[in-house]
């Protein structure tokens, strides 16, 4: 390995690329060469960052001594973290200071939380919903929501929403205002103040016999209400008399698991059955309301990962507020969990990865703070530049490379790499029959530290020798190094003879 230097004996042609856009499977990897603005056919436990930098997902810190699978995480402030584990055949609860030693839900049961009057919820479809105050644990002792037994819930104006029970599946119940303990048939049958509790039915709006899958909050006075193929926009207010539908939102699709619904900055992201969607508010005239697509650009992985899931409803997503990422988690059979992650560009355009790293299951955000279920316990995920922890292995792939003719033959002479950071990258080169040609290895050492960013693409280098005969090039970069920190891989280059 040596720093680029320019001693030409030969004409040699530069064929660049950079601006890194993510995992497209729209169209075949013969099809997707751009040189700036470079599609990957893979791309696992790393992502394109704002800029078009691949950059290697970051390190992680084990939370606690438990190795066994985690179904559900929620942080219940900045330093103590709530999960459910796998015990046996039953799941148990746990904190990072505080557990509760019983068998309370069966193995299969779907958990999902929410916080509200500053206790955490826990609730599972046709069980008995529990809180946790930071000292004990308790049983809700509304004996109306022990016959409704959700299975998700949303805060929205000081009120609880819950829906998903056993029985009446398009009714959805409110809480009375500031207080989880009292819902509708707990109220006084002739009560007529504005904070009571009550319920409300989308049945005779959906004209189908679907049901309510989802509820999310919205904004700052608005709930979503998802079922399988469509969701209802209602303003919602503390007073019962001023809770109105949504007549100008138009949202025709639905979400296949309520733990995928996530805030995102000013849109409310989820999944659906035919890929993840945004609810945005018009940018042209700020009235309506609609669904945006996400993922037309991996509509074929999606939907495999989606079908490799025995149950839809145990998918579960987070978003990242800090790095404006959202994380989707496939759990699998056999402890297994597939990752899928969006993140964006400079003009907002949605950019996707991929990741196995530690075999997450679930994670929640708070704060800066992203805490992980896995199949081995709980970890914090670190800052990127932090070199301590487990250490992922990241890869991504390019599609095949035709520089110009699609079937006249290319002599190689060099790869020419830029990268900021510290760590070696492995590169094997393949030609169109995927057939093993070479494979260099960079050790990269950038003097100037992690927060270097280079002022221009392709400006400082490295460059190996590389001499191949082919039409068609596709290349593998793996980043190996087991020490962690900040590495980015901000473009390459290949030099052919004229």
């Amino acid at each position: 390995m040596s720093k680029y230097q320019t001693q030409q004996t030969k004409k040699l042609k530069t064929h660049p690329y950079e601006q890194f856009k993510g995992i497209d499977t729209t169209r075949a990897l013969i099809s997707l060469e751009s040189g700036e603005g470079q599609l990957l056919t893979e791309l696992n436990n790393a992502y394109p960052d704002a800029q078009g930098q691949i950059v290697r997902d970051s390190c992680a810190k084990p939370r606690a001594s438990s190795n066994r699978v985690i179904r559900h995480i929620r942080h219940l402030n900045n330093d103590e973290v709530f999960w459910i584990e796998e015990y046996g055949n039953a799941l148990r609860f746990q904190t990072d200071t505080n557990s509760l030693d019983e068998d309370i839900y069966p193995i299969n049961a779907t958990v999902s939380s929410v916080i509200f009057n500053q206790k955490l919820h826990i609730f599972s479809k046709g069980l008995p919903t529990y809180s946790y105050d930071g000292v004990r644990w308790e049983r809700n002792q509304s004996s109306d929501l022990n016959v409704i037994r959700p299975g998700f819930a949303a805060s929205v104006q000081r009120r609880l929403f819950v829906a998903g029970g056993t029985s009446q599946p398009t009714r959805i119940w409110v809480s009375r205002v500031d207080n989880e303990e009292i819902w509708p048939d707990d109220e006084e049958p002739d009560s007529t103040n504005v904070l009571r509790a009550a319920y409300f039915d989308v049945g005779n709006l959906l004209g189908t016999a679907d049901k309510v899958t989802g509820l999310g909050a919205f904004e700052q006075n608005k709930l979503a209400v998802f079922t399988s193929d469509k969701t209802f926009i209602y303003n919602i207010d503390p007073s019962i008399d001023l809770w109105k539908l949504d007549d100008r939102s138009n949202v025709n699709v639905g979400c296949v698991s309520h733990n995928t619904i996530c805030q995102a900055s000013s849109d409310l992201i989820f999944c659906s059955r035919t890929g993840v969607y945004a609810i945005r508010r018009s940018t042209e005239n700020g009235i309506m309301i609609s669904q945006v697509p996400m993922s037309d650009r991996i509509q074929s992985l999606y939907r495999s990962l989606l079908r490799s899931v025995p149950n839809p409803s145990e998918i579960n997503a987070v978003w990242d507020s800090d790095y404006f990422r959202y994380h989707i988690y496939f759990p699998q059979t056999g402890n297994i969990s597939k990752r899928l992650s969006l993140s964006f560009s400079v003009e907002g355009e949605p950019q996707w990865s991929t990741g196995d790293f530690l075999g997450t299951r679930c994670a929640d955000f708070l704060a800066g703070n992203l805490v992980v279920g896995t199949s081995g316990g709980t970890f914090t995920v670190q800052q990127p530049e932090v070199t301590s922890g487990v250490v992922p292995e990241c890869s991504f792939t390019t599609p095949i490379l035709w520089q110009g003719s699609l079937s006249s033959p290319k002599q190689a002479h060099s790869l020419i790499l830029q990268a900021s950071g510290s760590g070696r990258v492995l590169v094997e080169a393949f030609d169109e029959q995927d057939r093993p040609l070479k494979t260099l290895a960079f050790d990269i050492e950038d003097t100037q530290g992690d927060e270097h960013i280079p002022s221009r693409s392709l400006h400082r280098q490295y460059e190996q020798q590389l001499p191949i005969r082919y039409i068609g090039l596709q290349l593998r970069f793996t980043i190996t190094s087991r020490v962690g920190g900040l590495l980015r891989i901000v473009g390459f280059a290949i030099t052919t003879e004229s």
